[in-house]
């Protein structure tokens, strides 16, 4: 797949609301509940540069409240080994 360019325009606080948002999606509280973020991050491993990636895994870990959500962020990263 193509690298997709809409990441290039995602800001800090975007990125930010992307990761709680998928955070709250893992902890069975999705902020919306039509939300398909977990699809929008399985697709991220596939169409974003490794620091657009590495973006998304900061504000992810800088939010997670356990060691399960640690352990979940961790293993979506190790798609991203090239």
């Amino acid at each position: 797949m193509p690298i997709d360019d809409r990441w290039q325009r995602l800001e800090p606080l975007d990125w930010e609301a992307f990761a709680r948002k998928w955070l709250a999606e893992l902890r069975g509280t999705p902020e919306d509940a039509e939300s398909d973020v977990g699809q929008s991050v399985i697709m991220m491993n596939f169409t974003a540069t490794p620091e657009q990636q590495w973006r998304f895994t900061q504000a992810a870990v800088s939010q997670a409240r356990s060691d399960d959500e640690l352990g979940h962020i961790a293993s979506r990263g190790s798609f991203n080994v090239y």
